[in-house]
């Protein structure tokens, strides 16, 4: 697990590398009842006793789901821990789909307990995998795409300064006047985004003209030129001529003129 694509010390070329790791108990303990039971046979039950034990089983599928991210019992807010597990991007995404999907899916598996154990483990695993490919587009489409929507807004700026930057020297550093109620995560992402692209030494300021303006998303100023970045509607995306944009669901267009 990489979290450390975009620091500065990785441009242009990747040196370091960071994680965490989480290690869970509970395949630990399943595996060792699956050894424990492999020998030996099970008793036989009831078809009450064994409707009873899925229903238990679905309920607390759906109870521990609710306690862990719908704030159910006493809690205010998800458990952060939850969020943070390998699975916690996946359940934030699927929602309450998480849980259907894992009820669907164990239903098939207790359906074909008792058949063939070669299809049992094949419908499964293709189950699992329908299941993982799904949430893994769920969450680049609701998550990771608009986290990158402050990457954006950089990445069209270098992209409009690049004529004016001059060759065989090193690149001036950019200024960026911005709304003076920027939070300091957006103020970190386009910090760290100008970084990783080379430019270093940036001032970020806040700007009574660029509150005064709600389009006005910031001004940057390079190498003597001035680029607003306005945030648009559709309409209006569509008719500007100007230098245009747009990332999960928002327009974006560069005005561009000499600084003062």
């Amino acid at each position: 697990m990489r979290h450390s694509w975009r620091a500065a010390y990785n441009y242009p070329d990747p040196v370091k590398l960071q994680g965490r790791y989480i290690m869970y108990f509970g395949p630990l303990f399943l595996i060792s009842a699956f050894i424990y039971f492999k020998e030996r046979a099970l008793p036989k039950r009831s078809a009450l006793y064994q409707g009873a034990i899925i229903l238990l089983s679905c309920a607390l599928v759906v109870f521990s789901y609710a306690v862990l991210f719908e704030q159910f019992i006493f809690l205010k807010a998800e458990l952060g821990a939850s969020v943070n597990s390998p699975y916690g991007s996946l359940m934030r995404t699927l929602k309450s789909g998480y849980v259907a999907l894992t009820l669907a899916a164990a239903a098939v598996s207790i359906l074909l307990v008792g058949r063939k154990r070669s299809l049992h483990i094949g419908i499964f695993s293709l189950l699992l995998i329908a299941f993982y490919l799904f949430g893994d587009v769920r969450i680049y489409q609701r998550i990771l795409t608009s986290r990158q929507l402050l990457n954006s807004h950089i990445h069209n700026l270098l992209a409009v300064i690049e004529p004016y930057i001059p060759e065989a020297e090193e690149r001036a550093a950019i200024t960026l006047e911005i709304p003076s109620d920027s939070e300091s995560r957006v103020i970190r992402s386009w910090q760290q985004s100008l970084n990783f692209a080379g430019y270093s030494e940036n001032a970020l300021i806040p700007s009574g003209e660029v509150d005064a303006d709600p389009s006005l998303v910031f001004r940057a100023e390079y190498a003597g030129h001035r680029f607003d970045l306005y945030q648009l509607t559709a309409g209006e995306y569509r008719q500007t001529e100007a230098y245009k944009f747009s990332h999960s669901g928002y327009y974006y267009a560069f005005e561009e003129m000499p600084a003062n």
